[in-house]
Formats: C-alpha cells, structure tokens, sequence
C-alpha cells in the first residue's frame, strides 16, 4: 500500500525587506516492496506541486539501496529511484551513511528525505537519530531555516550574451558517451565564462562569520587542534 500524508505547511520569513508567505508541502511516503518505484501516487504528487509551483519535502521509507543517500550497495530499486529523480527537481536531503533502518543484525539506509531544489539551501543538521524511537525505523531530524540571500552585482544581460556567443547555434553530433562527456564540457565552460565575465571577482567584507557554523563544530575545531598538537 503506498500511503502519503498531506498537510500544507506554511513559512512566513522576512527576506530582507521583502515578507513573503511560502506554501510547502510536506509528505510521509511508503514505497512498497513489491511495486517497482516511482510508483504513480508520487508521480501525481510531484507533478502537481510543480504546476502549482509548491516546494515539495518528502520523507520515504523508499525500501531501496544506492550510494546516493548512504547505502553500502545499490539494488534495482534504488537505480530506478535515483532515474526517476534525475527528471524531477527533487533532491536528496541525507547525509552521511548512518544506518536508518535496524532490526537485530540487520542495518540499511532505506528511509530517504527529499526536498525540492530550492529548499536545499534552508535544510540543515540532517541526521538520523541516535535513541530509541520504539520503532525499528530510526527518527530522522534536520532544521528547516531560511537565509536571505545577499544581493548579488550581476548584470544578466551581459551574462546572457556572452552565452548566447559562446554557445551560438549548436550543432554537434552526440552519438557516444566520450560525445556526451565533451558537449557537457564544452556547456560547463561556457557557462563558468560568462558568469565570470558578467560577475567579476571582488572582495566581500563586512560579516565575519558564517550562517552554519555552530557551538558543536567550534568544539570539534578545538579537539582537532588539540589532537594535532599531541600528535606533532
């Protein structure tokens, strides 16, 4: 049975000078055994959060294996997964390999928190939890934090043509995977040189300090340099 769980959440932040109301849905999915992912519920689901333009935040119990969230293997179900997800703007949100599921000697990562690419930048401190959660599913916490975004000095019409003449009127035949590695190249490059030519380098100051650093990496620097200086 694929189950979902649909309430509509609601953030409110100041961007600057800038108030807006932010519509989110939030969604438990369980992705059956037996039934090869995607299954369609999630399909539908997906799809209407984009034609309505609404961030998506998905926590799976995918039942599925792949390198990409954390597992030591992949299996089929974790390949169609990540296919399907290659033609959405859903992400994975884990991070780490801890395991997620255990049950006697039994421990996999299969649960799978998914977001939409454009609140990748708000979610932070993913972690499975390490306590009981009277469940042989471990519980799975992060923090969902919006940061305003500076103003960045970019003229986007400089970019545009200087793309627009670095890319032209493409024609290539792409027909092998040594092809598709150039082409992709060659749009890296272009992209990275227009953005350079139409955002130059220039020295940033007046914040000292980051948004993620926190109390827990502070000590962590400390016991590293310690353990440094012992070693030395």
């Amino acid at each position: 049975m694929f189950l979902l769980w649909l309430p509509y959440g609601v953030i409110n932040y100041n961007n600057n000078r800038l108030h807006r109301e932010h519509k989110i849905v939030v969604a438990a999915v369980y992705m059956p055994i037996d039934i090869k992912p995607p299954h369609s519920d999630l399909e539908r689901l997906v799809q209407y959060c984009n034609s309505q333009k609404i961030s998506l935040i998905l926590g799976c119990d995918a039942n599925a294996h792949h390198s990409l969230w954390g597992s030591k293997n992949c299996n089929y179900r974790g390949q169609a997964l990540c296919e399907y997800l290659a033609t959405t703007d859903i992400e994975v949100v884990n991070q780490g390999s801890e395991p997620t599921f255990c049950v006697g000697n039994k421990k996999m990562v299969i649960d799978i928190t998914l977001a939409s690419r454009e609140l990748l930048p708000d979610i932070n401190e993913w972690q499975a939890m390490p306590g009981d959660s009277l469940s042989d599913h471990r519980e799975i916490q992060f923090k969902l934090v919006h940061h305003a975004a500076p103003v960045k000095r970019i003229n986007w019409q400089t970019y545009n043509d200087e793309l627009c003449a670095r890319v032209g009127l493409w024609i290539s035949r792409v027909e092998t995977p040594a092809n598709i590695e150039r082409e992709l190249t060659n749009i890296n490059s272009a992209i990275i040189k227009s953005f350079e030519v139409a955002f130059p380098e220039h020295k940033v100051g007046g914040r000292s300090t980051v948004p993620w650093w926190n109390r827990e990496l502070k000590q962590l620097r400390r016991k590293a340099n310690k353990a440094f200086h012992t070693a030395f």
